[in-house]
């Protein structure tokens, strides 16, 4: 047995202001996949506030010191913004005019990608006030050469200054470290290299999909992003620097590298809830919201919240539901109760109440007992129901909401 008070006292640490937690989905409109209208009408309707997506080097330059935005970005950008959804624009990949096409690690490249980020700046000046440096520059994507850190921090150093002179409200973001470069020694290269000094924030990409067990939790991936955060503070005097995991996701192809539908809506929707409890963490990005193929053993192709005809999956309802509970919340705090089995999250309600959603760990179920909540609702439903003084449940992976005055879990 055990007993959780939940009270407006655990808001004492609560910083005043609190930043809006950014909560959106990688689109490929930049790569001419799906209908930008039908998809975003869609993000829409799961109250996400932001998408990311691409606009291409070469799509931009293709005569040498001649600039143009490719139709199709021109179409998403202003579309998205005017359904009220907040664009992080990706400046990648190389150009065959410069370097051969890889990475711009020459001067006269990397002074021909800075301009090409300036054109991009200008261009969308007023609509757009996110972007990330390149895609996961430790890699080979965009069918380029590994870069180093050092090579990567020495564009950075270049662009940030020149980007922040045509607007200094910009939010650039250095990194998009695939996971292999923050589990290996990349990302701490980068940062020795000056990252910080060139940036307004960090991004990152964790998949821990093909995990077993608890290593498949979003737990895990909370433990991973906490690692990330100490490793940057430590270059930043002790002091939080503003994180972005900007890549993560569940895909759910069939063999034993993929997650049920089920599965996915319910890692989605604690995950969602589990990032906000990490401060220097400010949003996160859903990989991605639309299936890329019909291939149903493809892990590439199933990542998406809705399947390729846009079908809805549950992960979709869930990560919608979560959104509609947290709508103007404030995090307080972590549940902390002596069962293992049970984790969760409390907020501050914008009408004073407090909101608490609570789920089990894995499969299998836990028996728990509510007081004082007025009303619940799980990741299924569409609207809270009212509920008695003292409601017991059977919890599962499947989180479930409850709002009231002075909560307890029993």
């Amino acid at each position: 047995m055990f007993v959780l008070f939940l009270s407006l006292m655990s808001l004492i640490g609560l910083a005043a202001g609190q930043q809006p937690f950014v909560v959106g989905v990688c689109t490929h409109f930049g790569q001419n996949k799906g209908d930008v209208q039908a998809n975003l009408s869609l993000i829409q309707q799961m109250s996400v506030s932001a998408i990311r997506d691409e606009v291409f080097w070469q799509g931009v330059e293709r005569q040498k010191g001649q600039y143009a935005i490719p139709k199709n970005s021109e179409y998403f950008v202003t579309t998205s913004v005017a359904k009220g959804l907040k664009p992080l624009l990706v400046l990648d990949y190389g150009n065959p005019l410069y370097d051969h096409g890889d990475k711009p690690t020459s001067d006269e490249a990397i002074e021909g990608y800075a301009r090409y980020a300036e054109f991009v700046v200008r261009h969308f000046q007023g609509q757009v006030s996110m972007y990330e440096i390149w895609n996961e520059w430790n890699g080979g994507v965009g069918k380029t050469t590994p870069g180093t850190p050092e090579a990567y921090v020495k564009l950075l150093k270049v662009v940030y200054p020149r980007l922040k002179a045509i607007d200094h409200n910009l939010v650039i973001i250095a990194g998009a470290v695939s996971g292999g470069g923050v589990r290996g020694p990349w990302l701490r290269q980068m940062l020795e290299a000056g990252a910080l000094q060139a940036s307004d924030a960090v991004s990152f990409h964790q998949y821990i999909f093909s995990s077993k067990g608890i290593g498949k939790l979003p737990e895990t991936l909370e433990g991973n992003i906490n690692r990330v955060e100490e490793m940057v503070r430590s270059f930043n005097g002790n002091r939080d620097f503003p994180l972005y995991l900007t890549e993560t996701g569940w895909p759910t192809n069939t063999g034993p590298s993929g997650t049920t539908l089920q599965e996915a809506g319910d890692l989605a929707a604690q995950t969602v809830l589990l990032l906000r409890s990490i401060p220097a963490l400010k949003g996160m990005w859903w990989y991605d919201f639309q299936d890329d193929g019909p291939k149903a053993d493809s892990t590439e192709d199933n990542f998406g919240l809705v399947h390729l005809d846009l079908t809805p999956k549950p992960a979709f309802f869930a990560v919608s539901a979560v959104m509609r509970w947290m709508e103007g919340a404030q995090f307080t705090s972590r549940l902390k109760t002596s069962d293992a089995s049970i984790d969760g999250v409390e907020f501050q309600l914008p009408d004073g109440q407090q909101g608490l959603a609570i789920w089990r760990l894995g499969p299998g179920s836990s028996r728990v007992q509510v007081k004082g909540a007025s009303a619940t609702q799980t990741i299924q439903d569409t609207s809270p129901s009212k509920t008695s003084n003292s409601t017991e449940i059977e919890l599962t992976a499947s989180p479930v909401w409850f709002t009231g005055i002075s909560l307890q879990l029993h």
